[in-house]
């Protein structure tokens, strides 16, 4: 499948636009907890569930719309 760029961080790939995730700045982390997870010693983050990856994203670090 051919991508075209479209602009800088911008590729389309067949109708699809993918370009770096705002919430995580392409780290593919959590940017509530920095991708370990917790908040504190016993409690899990609200914003990834505990996986510690960038809930927009689910991790990949690109945002497609």
């Amino acid at each position: 499948l051919a991508c075209a760029v479209l602009s800088i961080g911008v590729a389309s790939c067949g109708g699809v636009k993918e370009e770096t995730c705002v919430q995580c700045q392409g780290t593919g982390q959590c940017s509530t907890c920095n991708g370990s997870g917790k908040l504190n010693a016993k409690d899990s983050c609200y914003s990834c569930r505990g996986s510690g990856k960038c809930y927009r994203c689910k991790g990949t670090g690109k945002y497609k719309y």
